[in-house]
C-alpha cells in the first residue's frame, strides 16, 4: 500500500503491484470506510470481478476495453 486517503463517504487505497506480469503497476481500490483499512506500507491481495475492474492507458490516461 502506497497510500490510503479516505474522502468520507468512501477510502481510497492505493497500491503498487509487486509480482506478476504487471509488477510496478499502479492499482486504485475505492472501498468503504471500516475501521480494519490498510496502512502504507503494508502489503494487501486484491480481488475484484472482471465486471468491476477498469483499466487505463498510462500514456493518454484514456481508459482501456
Amino acid at each position: 500500500v502506497v497510500q490510503v486517503e479516505p474522502l468520507g463517504h468512501e477510502v481510497l487505497v492505493i497500491a503498487e503491484l509487486s509480482e506478476g506480469a504487471g509488477a510496478g503497476t499502479k492499482v486504485v481500490a475505492r472501498t468503504a470506510p471500516t475501521p480494519d483499512l490498510p496502512s502504507a506500507g503494508q502489503r494487501v491481495t486484491f480481488d475484484a470481478d472482471e465486471r468491476d475492474r477498469h483499466r487505463f492507458d498510462t500514456t493518454t490516461g484514456a481508459r482501456q476495453p
